[in-house]
């Protein structure tokens, strides 16, 4: 908005005819006036104070005048005020002064009005303005305070010339000094060579007589923990009449016990993986191989053929029997998916070796669930696989071992009867009893042919038993009848 072209007016009268003569005397000038009118008696204390310029006709008297323009200063301390009047004398016109007038203008010279409008109204503007660029500029100060607090970083600055030393209130706060203390530039070097354990003084004097630059890393001895800082100083002579030295010292104590905690559990992280008795691979989300554990590069690689930085699917591709790559890229997504998968992997690892991996493939994320790696656990079981198939045969061996001590027993119980039959035999022959169709004979053949026959079958019956299951107790053995 053009000021000089619009002005909102505020007349102070009991009368329209004061009014009807301050617009009057403005009639020839191409403004746009918006005026209102108050009386005497309004509330200037407690209203709002949309004007430009107050103006008040002195027809109120000395002490109602001296009253209204008193407390618009109270509300307005700025607001230019010009009082219409009669001719008065200066001690009057001294106090209407001394109480907060801007200006006066006779009734008979009220053509002069406008001028003095304008006047007013621009020292009132200039003020508003450069109050507002003050308020601005505390507002952006407040702001860098509280970003450089944020940011724990300090600033620094001195003129090579004056030795005027200027600093940022985080300085106080990160070198130890307490706040109401004013730094001067000697405790500020001798507080860096003391963090430094090294004379300062003498680089801060290069950087005085040479243009450059110093950063290194402050070590500032405070209870109960020491602070970690980083000093960043320049010098810029490039203007001869204001050579100055400037840097920033920011607290990084945080930093660099994050950096402590990281390398400490990615030292355990890797000595864990490093003694484990598997193989482990870890996988980053494109699909290459990050890291491979001793016992993983003793089984997959050679020393010309490291499998860090080389694409998992294509390196394993090759050690299936299947060659499919397909396999194990789906493997890989439903890992990513965070399923957590076993399997069972048959790999050649060369032509001469063979190797059965049981696997495990699973996600590793952060505390926050962000993707870290895949993780690929494998034990080559085949070794385990021999064994318990040779403890099988050993087991199968002593169940056999038992049937047979069981199947010896019965043979001996079907073989004395029969050699108890012929010698009944052989003593009715001798006894001269023996009659060809004596039917007692022929029971006892009959008898011996049953013995046989369940010798026949008992034998059969363990040839039969190498076949089935070893853990079977009984190969089914009928004890013959009449024994």
């Amino acid at each position: 908005m053009d000021f000089h072209k619009y002005f909102h007016f505020l007349i102070v009268t009991e009368t329209l005819e004061f009014q009807k003569q301050v617009l009057d005397s403005l009639d020839e000038v191409d403004w746009k006036i918006k005026t209102d009118s108050v009386g005497i008696n309004f509330d200037f204390r407690n209203s709002e104070f949309p004007w430009h310029i107050v103006i008040i006709s002195s027809e109120a008297g000395i002490k109602n005048t001296k009253k209204i323009i008193s407390d618009m200063r109270i509300r307005e301390p700025e607001i230019p005020i010009i009082l219409v009047t009669e001719r008065l004398g200066f001690t009057v016109l001294l106090e209407y002064l001394e109480v907060g007038l801007s200006d006066y203008v006779y009734f008979d010279r009220l053509h002069q009005l406008r001028y003095q409008i304008v006047r007013e109204t621009n020292r009132y503007l200039a003020y508003k303005d450069q109050l507002s660029n003050i308020q601005t500029l505390l507002f952006h100060q407040q702001t860098l305070t509280r970003m450089l607090h944020i940011a724990k970083l300090g600033y620094f600055e001195m003129n090579i010339l004056t030795n005027e030393f200027h600093w940022s209130p985080e300085i106080n706060r990160i070198l130890g000094f307490p706040y109401i203390e004013d730094i001067t530039l000697d405790s500020f070097l001798r507080k860096i060579t003391e963090c430094l354990d090294e004379d300062f003084f003498s680089t801060w004097e290069k950087l005085k007589n040479k243009e450059t630059k110093y950063e290194t890393l402050l070590i500032v001895r405070m209870l109960p923990t020491p602070m970690y800082a980083k000093l960043l100083i320049e010098s810029d002579l490039a203007l001869p009449s204001n050579p100055v030295i400037f840097g920033t010292i920011q607290d990084i104590s945080e930093t660099i016990q994050l950096k402590g905690a990281v390398l400490t559990s990615r030292k355990l992280f890797q000595d864990l993986f490093d003694n484990s008795s598997q193989l482990i691979i870890l996988i980053d989300g494109k699909r290459i191989i990050k890291y491979v554990n001793p016992k993983a590069k003793l089984k997959f690689e050679d020393t010309n053929n490291p499998l860090v930085g080389k694409n998992f699917v294509e390196v394993f591709t090759k050690f299936l029997h299947s060659k499919d790559s397909a396999i194990i890229q789906k493997t890989l997504d439903m890992a990513m998916e965070n399923h957590k998968l076993s399997f069972l992997s048959y790999l050649n690892i060369n032509t001469e070796t063979e190797s059965i991996l049981d696997c495990n493939l699973y996600r590793l994320n952060d505390p926050d669930g962000n993707f870290l790696n895949l993780v690929w656990e494998a034990k080559d079981i085949k070794n385990e696989i021999e064994m318990e198939r040779k403890f099988s045969i050993a087991k199968k061996m002593e169940a056999l071992g038992i049937i047979s001590g069981s199947i010896a027993h019965d043979i001996g119980n079907l073989l004395v009867p029969m050699f108890n039959f012929i010698k009944v035999i052989e003593m009715e022959i001798e006894n001269k009893k023996v009659v060809i169709n004596n039917e007692k004979i022929f029971g006892y053949i009959e008898s011996m042919n049953k013995l046989m026959l369940g010798a026949k079958n008992l034998v059969n019956g363990l040839l039969d038993k190498n076949k089935v299951d070893p853990t079977q107790n009984s190969i089914g053995i009928t004890k013959p009848e009449n024994l």
